[in-house]
Protein backbone atom coordinates (compact mmCIF):
# COMPACT_ATOMS: atom_id res chain seq x y z
CA UNK A 1 0.00 0.00 0.00
CA UNK A 2 1.54 3.46 -1.11
CA UNK A 3 -0.12 6.86 -1.09
CA UNK A 4 0.28 9.43 -4.26
CA UNK A 5 -0.57 12.79 -3.64
CA UNK A 6 -0.40 15.47 -6.32
CA UNK A 7 0.91 13.51 -8.14
CA UNK A 8 4.07 12.54 -5.78
CA UNK A 9 4.62 9.23 -3.51
CA UNK A 10 5.42 9.51 -0.31
CA UNK A 11 9.44 8.74 -0.02
CA UNK A 12 10.61 8.08 3.58
CA UNK A 13 14.28 7.18 5.19
CA UNK A 14 12.47 5.43 8.47
CA UNK A 15 10.84 2.32 7.64
CA UNK A 16 10.74 -1.57 8.38
CA UNK A 17 11.25 -5.07 6.80
CA UNK A 18 10.07 -7.07 8.90
CA UNK A 19 10.72 -6.18 12.51
CA UNK A 20 14.34 -4.36 11.27
CA UNK A 21 14.73 -1.50 10.75
CA UNK A 22 15.87 0.18 7.05
CA UNK A 23 17.06 3.78 6.96
CA UNK A 24 18.02 4.53 3.02
CA UNK A 25 15.65 6.40 0.84
CA UNK A 26 12.42 4.10 -0.31
CA UNK A 27 8.84 4.87 -1.35
CA UNK A 28 7.16 4.75 1.70
CA UNK A 29 4.72 1.61 1.97
CA UNK A 30 2.99 -0.59 3.94
CA UNK A 31 3.16 -4.53 3.76
CA UNK A 32 0.45 -6.97 4.79
CA UNK A 33 0.36 -10.38 5.40
CA UNK A 34 -3.25 -10.77 2.77
CA UNK A 35 -2.32 -12.34 0.07
CA UNK A 36 -3.55 -15.09 -2.17
CA UNK A 37 -1.63 -17.93 0.17
CA UNK A 38 -2.24 -17.07 3.14
CA UNK A 39 -3.91 -19.32 5.54
CA UNK A 40 -6.86 -19.46 7.20
CA UNK A 41 -6.82 -21.06 10.74
CA UNK A 42 -8.96 -20.97 13.73
CA UNK A 43 -7.70 -20.48 17.19
CA UNK A 44 -7.99 -22.78 20.05
CA UNK A 45 -10.91 -20.31 21.30
CA UNK A 46 -12.42 -20.53 17.80
CA UNK A 47 -11.34 -17.43 16.30
CA UNK A 48 -10.77 -17.63 12.70
CA UNK A 49 -7.14 -15.93 11.56
CA UNK A 50 -6.50 -15.41 8.37
CA UNK A 51 -2.64 -15.35 7.79
CA UNK A 52 0.43 -14.28 8.80
CA UNK A 53 1.55 -17.92 7.82
CA UNK A 54 0.90 -18.53 4.02
CA UNK A 55 1.11 -21.69 1.57
CA UNK A 56 3.56 -19.95 -0.42
CA UNK A 57 3.28 -21.63 -4.37
CA UNK A 58 4.36 -24.90 -3.42
CA UNK A 59 2.70 -26.52 -2.37
CA UNK A 60 0.58 -23.66 -2.41
CA UNK A 61 -3.74 -23.48 -2.06
CA UNK A 62 -5.33 -26.43 -2.42
CA UNK A 63 -7.10 -26.01 -5.37
CA UNK A 64 -3.08 -26.23 -6.58
CA UNK A 65 -3.10 -29.88 -6.41
CA UNK A 66 0.19 -29.58 -5.25
CA UNK A 67 -0.80 -31.24 -2.25
CA UNK A 68 -1.48 -28.48 -0.31
CA UNK A 69 -3.91 -28.59 2.97
CA UNK A 70 -4.28 -25.33 4.37
CA UNK A 71 -7.26 -23.16 3.48
CA UNK A 72 -5.98 -20.00 2.11
CA UNK A 73 -7.65 -16.67 0.46
CA UNK A 74 -6.94 -18.36 -3.08
CA UNK A 75 -9.52 -21.47 -2.33
CA UNK A 76 -11.97 -19.06 -0.34
CA UNK A 77 -12.67 -16.92 -3.69
CA UNK A 78 -12.16 -20.13 -5.84
CA UNK A 79 -15.52 -21.79 -3.19
CA UNK A 80 -17.55 -18.48 -3.88
CA UNK A 81 -17.69 -18.61 -7.69
CA UNK A 82 -14.70 -15.57 -8.06
CA UNK A 83 -11.70 -17.43 -9.69
CA UNK A 84 -12.41 -19.09 -12.91
CA UNK A 85 -11.81 -23.55 -12.77
CA UNK A 86 -10.99 -23.65 -16.66
CA UNK A 87 -8.26 -20.71 -16.89
CA UNK A 88 -5.09 -21.94 -15.56
CA UNK A 89 -3.65 -19.92 -13.03
CA UNK A 90 -0.45 -18.01 -14.08
CA UNK A 91 -0.71 -20.04 -17.73
CA UNK A 92 0.58 -22.96 -15.92
CA UNK A 93 -1.60 -24.58 -12.71
CA UNK A 94 -5.07 -25.75 -13.50
CA UNK A 95 -7.41 -25.11 -10.42
CA UNK A 96 -9.17 -28.05 -8.78
CA UNK A 97 -11.73 -28.23 -6.35
CA UNK A 98 -10.75 -31.74 -5.34
CA UNK A 99 -10.68 -31.74 -1.15
CA UNK A 100 -11.33 -27.66 -1.03
CA UNK A 101 -14.77 -28.21 -0.15
CA UNK A 102 -13.99 -30.72 2.72
CA UNK A 103 -11.14 -28.26 3.87
CA UNK A 104 -13.51 -25.27 4.16
CA UNK A 105 -16.05 -27.51 5.61
CA UNK A 106 -13.92 -28.73 8.09
CA UNK A 107 -12.69 -25.26 8.66
CA UNK A 108 -16.06 -24.05 8.97
CA UNK A 109 -16.68 -26.39 11.85
CA UNK A 110 -14.39 -25.58 13.61
CA UNK A 111 -15.30 -22.33 13.82
CA UNK A 112 -19.10 -23.06 14.72
CA UNK A 113 -20.25 -21.95 11.38
CA UNK A 114 -23.15 -24.41 9.33
CA UNK A 115 -22.36 -23.13 5.70
CA UNK A 116 -19.31 -23.51 3.69
CA UNK A 117 -19.90 -20.78 1.77
CA UNK A 118 -20.11 -18.07 5.06
CA UNK A 119 -17.01 -19.02 5.93
CA UNK A 120 -15.50 -18.67 2.85
CA UNK A 121 -16.39 -15.17 2.54
CA UNK A 122 -15.39 -14.48 6.28
CA UNK A 123 -11.75 -15.54 5.19
CA UNK A 124 -11.92 -12.97 2.46
CA UNK A 125 -13.87 -10.50 4.90
CA UNK A 126 -10.73 -10.97 7.16
CA UNK A 127 -7.87 -10.83 4.48
CA UNK A 128 -9.80 -7.50 3.26
CA UNK A 129 -9.92 -5.85 6.46
CA UNK A 130 -6.02 -6.65 7.42
CA UNK A 131 -5.73 -4.63 3.72
CA UNK A 132 -8.03 -1.76 4.80
CA UNK A 133 -6.05 -1.49 8.06
CA UNK A 134 -3.10 -0.78 6.38
CA UNK A 135 -4.71 1.80 4.31
CA UNK A 136 -5.74 3.61 6.82
CA UNK A 137 -2.39 3.44 8.62
CA UNK A 138 -0.96 5.53 5.50
CA UNK A 139 -3.88 7.64 5.11
CA UNK A 140 -5.80 8.88 8.09
CA UNK A 141 -3.31 8.51 10.58
CA UNK A 142 -0.60 11.06 8.10
CA UNK A 143 -3.53 13.43 7.85
CA UNK A 144 -5.28 12.11 4.63
CA UNK A 145 -9.09 11.38 3.96
CA UNK A 146 -9.51 7.98 2.13
CA UNK A 147 -12.61 9.17 0.86
CA UNK A 148 -10.68 11.55 -1.05
CA UNK A 149 -8.67 9.40 -2.70
CA UNK A 150 -8.87 6.45 -5.90
CA UNK A 151 -8.34 3.00 -5.12
CA UNK A 152 -5.83 2.03 -7.88
CA UNK A 153 -5.69 -2.02 -7.90
CA UNK A 154 -3.10 -4.08 -9.04
CA UNK A 155 -1.68 -7.92 -8.41
CA UNK A 156 -3.37 -11.01 -9.39
CA UNK A 157 -5.65 -10.48 -6.70
CA UNK A 158 -5.53 -6.81 -6.31
CA UNK A 159 -8.65 -6.03 -8.50
CA UNK A 160 -11.06 -9.04 -7.09
CA UNK A 161 -10.91 -7.34 -3.66
CA UNK A 162 -10.59 -3.80 -4.74
CA UNK A 163 -14.52 -3.01 -4.79
CA UNK A 164 -14.42 -4.80 -0.80
CA UNK A 165 -11.72 -2.65 0.31
CA UNK A 166 -13.59 0.57 -1.42
CA UNK A 167 -16.89 0.30 0.18
CA UNK A 168 -14.83 -0.15 4.00
CA UNK A 169 -13.35 2.92 3.38
CA UNK A 170 -15.81 5.53 1.68
CA UNK A 171 -13.75 5.54 -1.34
CA UNK A 172 -16.19 5.71 -4.34
CA UNK A 173 -13.87 5.22 -7.13
CA UNK A 174 -11.67 2.37 -7.96
CA UNK A 175 -9.29 2.03 -11.59
CA UNK A 176 -7.53 -1.22 -12.66
CA UNK A 177 -4.89 -0.16 -14.94
CA UNK A 178 -4.06 -2.33 -18.49
CA UNK A 179 -1.92 -5.71 -17.23
CA UNK A 180 -2.93 -6.02 -13.29
CA UNK A 181 -1.08 -8.67 -12.67
CA UNK A 182 2.37 -7.33 -14.51
CA UNK A 183 1.92 -3.36 -13.23
CA UNK A 184 5.00 -3.50 -10.75
CA UNK A 185 7.31 -5.36 -13.74
CA UNK A 186 5.95 -2.57 -15.87
CA UNK A 187 6.58 0.11 -13.60
CA UNK A 188 10.13 -1.14 -13.13
CA UNK A 189 10.62 -0.70 -16.42
CA UNK A 190 9.33 3.08 -16.78
CA UNK A 191 10.92 4.12 -13.34
CA UNK A 192 12.98 7.09 -13.50
CA UNK A 193 16.43 7.43 -12.88
CA UNK A 194 17.26 8.32 -10.07
CA UNK A 195 20.27 9.05 -6.98
CA UNK A 196 20.04 10.08 -3.61
CA UNK A 197 22.86 11.69 -1.77
CA UNK A 198 22.58 12.93 1.95
CA UNK A 199 25.22 15.64 4.50
CA UNK A 200 24.27 14.95 8.35
CA UNK A 201 24.15 18.34 9.82
CA UNK A 202 22.23 18.39 13.50
CA UNK A 203 21.78 22.27 13.20
CA UNK A 204 19.39 24.44 14.73
CA UNK A 205 16.73 25.72 12.67
CA UNK A 206 17.59 29.62 12.79
CA UNK A 207 19.37 32.55 10.47
CA UNK A 208 22.47 31.58 11.22
CA UNK A 209 22.34 28.09 9.94
CA UNK A 210 20.71 28.49 6.60
CA UNK A 211 23.96 29.59 5.14
CA UNK A 212 25.23 26.38 5.63
CA UNK A 213 22.38 24.09 4.89
CA UNK A 214 22.32 25.96 1.50
CA UNK A 215 26.10 25.17 0.76
CA UNK A 216 25.80 21.71 1.75
CA UNK A 217 22.85 21.17 -0.61
CA UNK A 218 24.65 22.81 -3.37
CA UNK A 219 27.48 20.40 -2.65
CA UNK A 220 25.11 17.33 -2.81
CA UNK A 221 23.92 18.69 -6.21
CA UNK A 222 27.40 18.94 -7.43
CA UNK A 223 27.48 14.93 -6.71
CA UNK A 224 24.04 14.03 -8.50
CA UNK A 225 25.46 15.92 -11.13
CA UNK A 226 28.30 14.43 -11.63
CA UNK A 227 26.93 10.88 -11.15
CA UNK A 228 24.16 11.35 -13.87
CA UNK A 229 26.69 12.56 -16.21
CA UNK A 230 28.17 9.61 -16.02
CA UNK A 231 25.21 8.14 -16.62
CA UNK A 232 25.19 9.67 -19.30
CA UNK A 233 22.72 12.41 -19.06
CA UNK A 234 23.37 15.72 -19.75
CA UNK A 235 21.98 18.78 -17.79
CA UNK A 236 19.14 19.46 -19.49
CA UNK A 237 17.58 15.99 -18.54
CA UNK A 238 18.13 16.34 -14.81
CA UNK A 239 15.81 17.85 -12.05
CA UNK A 240 16.78 17.70 -8.48
CA UNK A 241 14.86 17.22 -5.62
CA UNK A 242 15.51 18.81 -2.09
CA UNK A 243 14.38 18.12 1.60
CA UNK A 244 15.59 18.07 5.02
CA UNK A 245 14.93 15.96 7.68
CA UNK A 246 13.82 17.98 10.80
CA UNK A 247 12.57 17.38 14.01
CA UNK A 248 11.82 18.95 17.06
CA UNK A 249 14.64 19.13 19.68
CA UNK A 250 14.83 15.71 22.09
CA UNK A 251 12.95 13.95 19.36
CA UNK A 252 14.06 10.72 18.43
CA UNK A 253 12.58 10.82 14.84
CA UNK A 254 12.30 13.47 12.29
CA UNK A 255 10.28 13.98 9.58
CA UNK A 256 11.18 15.31 5.80
CA UNK A 257 10.48 18.80 4.47
CA UNK A 258 10.26 19.67 1.02
CA UNK A 259 13.23 22.67 0.61
CA UNK A 260 11.06 26.19 0.63
CA UNK A 261 11.65 28.00 -3.08
CA UNK A 262 14.59 30.10 -2.92
CA UNK A 263 15.63 32.22 -1.43
CA UNK A 264 15.81 30.08 1.64
CA UNK A 265 14.93 31.61 4.86
CA UNK A 266 14.93 30.49 8.39
CA UNK A 267 11.38 31.43 8.89
CA UNK A 268 10.21 29.80 5.32
CA UNK A 269 11.86 26.34 6.87
CA UNK A 270 9.96 26.58 10.21
CA UNK A 271 6.92 26.98 9.02
CA UNK A 272 7.45 24.12 6.19
CA UNK A 273 8.02 22.36 9.33
CA UNK A 274 5.36 23.22 11.85
CA UNK A 275 2.63 22.73 8.63
CA UNK A 276 3.81 19.31 8.09
CA UNK A 277 4.06 17.69 11.34
CA UNK A 278 0.48 19.71 12.23
CA UNK A 279 -0.85 17.28 9.35
CA UNK A 280 1.00 14.41 10.38
CA UNK A 281 -0.17 14.35 14.56
CA UNK A 282 -2.74 16.95 14.78
CA UNK A 283 -0.62 19.43 16.59
CA UNK A 284 2.47 21.59 16.50
CA UNK A 285 4.68 23.20 18.64
CA UNK A 286 5.61 26.29 17.14
CA UNK A 287 7.86 27.41 20.46
CA UNK A 288 9.87 24.27 20.64
CA UNK A 289 13.39 24.52 19.14
CA UNK A 290 13.66 22.54 16.01
CA UNK A 291 17.02 21.04 14.38
CA UNK A 292 18.00 20.35 11.21
CA UNK A 293 19.00 16.37 10.86
CA UNK A 294 19.90 16.34 7.65
CA UNK A 295 19.78 17.90 3.85
CA UNK A 296 19.13 15.47 1.26
CA UNK A 297 18.70 15.83 -2.16
CA UNK A 298 17.89 13.24 -5.07
CA UNK A 299 19.07 13.70 -8.83
CA UNK A 300 16.43 12.57 -10.99
CA UNK A 301 16.23 11.39 -14.42
CA UNK A 302 11.87 11.12 -15.87
CA UNK A 303 11.78 7.49 -17.17
CA UNK A 304 12.63 7.47 -21.26
CA UNK A 305 9.21 5.89 -21.73
CA UNK A 306 7.89 4.19 -25.01
CA UNK A 307 5.61 5.73 -27.53
CA UNK A 308 2.32 5.70 -25.98
CA UNK A 309 0.15 2.43 -26.59
CA UNK A 310 -2.17 2.08 -29.00
CA UNK A 311 -6.12 2.71 -28.20
CA UNK A 312 -7.53 -0.45 -27.41
CA UNK A 313 -9.28 -1.88 -30.82
CA UNK A 314 -12.65 -2.99 -30.05
CA UNK A 315 -16.08 -2.14 -30.46
CA UNK A 316 -17.19 0.94 -29.14
CA UNK A 317 -20.70 0.47 -26.72
CA UNK A 318 -23.86 2.35 -27.52
CA UNK A 319 -23.52 4.81 -24.38
CA UNK A 320 -27.07 2.94 -23.56
CA UNK A 321 -25.55 1.54 -20.55
CA UNK A 322 -27.56 -1.62 -18.86
CA UNK A 323 -26.24 -5.25 -17.16
CA UNK A 324 -23.18 -6.47 -18.28
CA UNK A 325 -25.12 -8.84 -20.84
CA UNK A 326 -26.01 -6.63 -22.65
CA UNK A 327 -22.54 -5.49 -24.07
CA UNK A 328 -19.80 -8.44 -25.61
CA UNK A 329 -16.85 -10.66 -24.09
CA UNK A 330 -19.32 -12.69 -22.06
CA UNK A 331 -17.36 -16.27 -21.93
CA UNK A 332 -20.33 -17.90 -19.13
CA UNK A 333 -22.59 -17.31 -16.58
CA UNK A 334 -22.57 -19.12 -13.08
CA UNK A 335 -23.14 -18.86 -9.66
CA UNK A 336 -21.09 -16.33 -7.23
CA UNK A 337 -21.11 -15.81 -3.50
CA UNK A 338 -21.15 -12.40 -2.28
CA UNK A 339 -23.12 -11.76 -0.10
CA UNK A 340 -25.64 -14.18 -0.84
CA UNK A 341 -25.09 -16.82 -3.92
CA UNK A 342 -26.27 -15.23 -7.18
CA UNK A 343 -26.95 -17.09 -10.10
CA UNK A 344 -26.40 -16.42 -14.08
CA UNK A 345 -24.06 -13.65 -12.94
CA UNK A 346 -22.09 -12.64 -16.19
CA UNK A 347 -18.07 -13.77 -16.25
CA UNK A 348 -16.37 -11.09 -19.47
CA UNK A 349 -13.38 -11.50 -20.77
CA UNK A 350 -11.54 -7.83 -19.89
CA UNK A 351 -10.30 -7.77 -23.71
CA UNK A 352 -13.63 -7.82 -25.89
CA UNK A 353 -15.18 -5.35 -23.04
CA UNK A 354 -16.65 -2.76 -25.53
CA UNK A 355 -15.28 0.66 -24.50
CA UNK A 356 -17.53 3.28 -23.08
CA UNK A 357 -20.01 0.71 -22.72
CA UNK A 358 -20.54 0.91 -18.68
CA UNK A 359 -22.30 -1.66 -16.87
CA UNK A 360 -23.31 -2.38 -13.89
CA UNK A 361 -22.11 -5.53 -11.22
CA UNK A 362 -22.41 -8.02 -10.11
CA UNK A 363 -19.82 -8.88 -12.64
CA UNK A 364 -16.19 -10.84 -13.00
CA UNK A 365 -14.05 -9.59 -15.48
CA UNK A 366 -11.06 -12.57 -16.56
CA UNK A 367 -8.28 -11.80 -18.18
CA UNK A 368 -4.46 -13.45 -18.34
CA UNK A 369 -3.12 -12.87 -14.75
CA UNK A 370 -5.97 -10.86 -13.02
CA UNK A 371 -9.13 -11.47 -12.14
CA UNK A 372 -11.69 -8.48 -11.22
CA UNK A 373 -14.52 -8.96 -9.32
CA UNK A 374 -17.51 -6.12 -9.97
CA UNK A 375 -19.99 -6.27 -6.22
CA UNK A 376 -23.26 -5.14 -6.84
CA UNK A 377 -23.76 -1.76 -5.73
CA UNK A 378 -20.85 -0.90 -8.44
CA UNK A 379 -20.91 -0.01 -12.21
CA UNK A 380 -18.00 -0.56 -14.73
CA UNK A 381 -16.47 1.08 -17.44
CA UNK A 382 -13.52 0.33 -19.97
CA UNK A 383 -11.51 3.21 -21.41
CA UNK A 384 -9.97 3.28 -24.65
CA UNK A 385 -6.60 2.82 -22.61
CA UNK A 386 -8.00 -0.38 -21.31
CA UNK A 387 -8.19 1.14 -17.87
CA UNK A 388 -11.36 -0.03 -15.80
CA UNK A 389 -13.39 2.39 -13.81
CA UNK A 390 -14.85 0.91 -11.36
CA UNK A 391 -17.86 3.39 -9.79
CA UNK A 392 -20.00 3.03 -6.83
CA UNK A 393 -23.76 2.96 -7.64
CA UNK A 394 -25.95 5.87 -6.09
CA UNK A 395 -28.30 3.98 -3.85
CA UNK A 396 -31.81 3.84 -5.44
CA UNK A 397 -34.37 5.87 -3.73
Amino acid sequence: MGLVHDGELRVTVDNLIGSMPLKVPQVDMNTVGAGGGSVAWVSPEGQIHVGPRSAGSNPGPICYGLGGREVTVTDANLWLGRLAMRRRLGGRIAPTMDRVESAIEALARGAGIDDSHVMAAGVVRIAVAKMVASIREISMSRGYDPRECVLMAFGGAGPMHATTVADELGIDRVLVPKFPGNFSAWGLLTSEIRHDFAETLLLGCAADSIDRVGASLGVLRERARARLHEDGFDDGAITYRETLDMRYLGQAFEIPIPVPEPPLSADAVLAEFHRTYAKLYGHASEDQPVEIVNARLAGIVPARVPEPVAEVEVPAGNGSGGAAGSGGGIIERRRVWFDEGIDDVPVLDRGYIPVDAPFSGPAIIEETGATTVVFPGWSCRRDERDTLHLVREAPSS
